[in-house]
């Protein structure tokens, strides 16, 4: 009979694909037990988006009960279910005061708008229309004649 021989390198091996094979077994439990979690919690979770410095003719495309997608990566976000839209404002330097001084610009508007999906929370995330929504994320909103680049600013449960 041949002796089986085992050196530090084999036993190492042996325990690196134990450990691996451990937090892969640890990784699948904990994903089943968010998957299991997000079919029992769904609800309608809202968040606002805002758009800004849009001409006036932009502001009057998008309308409440429109489905909008991410323009990048073609994925449902939702349904806009309010919008509202106010001058934009920026700084501009005045030559009289030699300083920057906020002031209305003319022409251009910003735009709040609300979306509302079917979601979930987490611990750490909050899941809409399986989108990973956090303030100040960017998103392409789009939908039939338009696309604007917003900046998620709040979100509403």
């Amino acid at each position: 009979m041949k002796k089986i021989k085992f050196n530090v390198v084999d036993l190492l091996i042996l325990l690196i694909v134990i450990v691996i094979m451990i937090f892969g077994y640890k990784l699948i439990k904990s994903s089943d037990n968010q998957l299991n979690k997000q079919e029992g919690d769904v609800k309608q979770i809202s968040y606002n988006v805002l758009s800004s410095a849009n001409l006036v003719d932009s502001t009057k495309m998008p309308k409440i009960g429109d489905k909008v997608y991410d323009s990048v990566t073609q994925q449902y976000i939702g349904e806009i279910s309010n919008i509202s839209v106010d001058s934009h404002s920026g700084y501009l330097y005045s030559q009289n005061l030699g300083a920057y001084v906020k002031e209305e610009l003319p022409d251009t508007y910003d735009m709040k708008i609300t979306i509302s999906g079917n979601g979930y929370e987490t611990d750490t995330d909050v899941i809409v229309e399986n989108q990973t929504i956090k303030v100040g994320k960017l998103i392409n909103v789009k939908s039939k004649g338009y696309v604007f680049v917003t900046y998620v600013i709040e979100i509403n449960e």
